[in-house]
């Protein structure tokens, strides 16, 4: 028979506390650009620009990861015109629910 008993176990955890626009270096709290604005509703604001290279098999492997934090005001008015520039056209999605 086994007896079970309780054991305080304490933990640190690592967070992003803060998240600076690569380009025009303004700064967020957190590493989402959206802030919640109550309970039951979220302003969504994410922007992603990356680039993930390697290999992996069971034994192991290597992943190299490169990425740029981009607030989405400068996501919109530099990235994107000078995407298209180049003759880059952007998927657009919508979700409604």
């Amino acid at each position: 028979m086994k007896e079970i008993t309780e054991i305080k176990v304490e933990k640190t955890s690592t967070r992003v506390k803060s998240t600076m626009c690569d380009l025009c270096e303004v700064v967020f709290d957190g590493e989402d650009w959206g802030a919640w604005s109550s309970h039951y509703s979220h302003e969504i604001k994410s922007t992603s620009v990356k680039m993930e290279t390697g290999n992996g098999g069971r034994s192991g492997g290597h992943i190299r990861h490169v990425s740029f934090d981009i607030c989405p005001e400068c996501f919109s008015k530099k990235l994107v015109p000078t995407l298209k520039a180049m003759g880059a056209t952007p998927t657009v999605k919508v979700s409604d629910w």
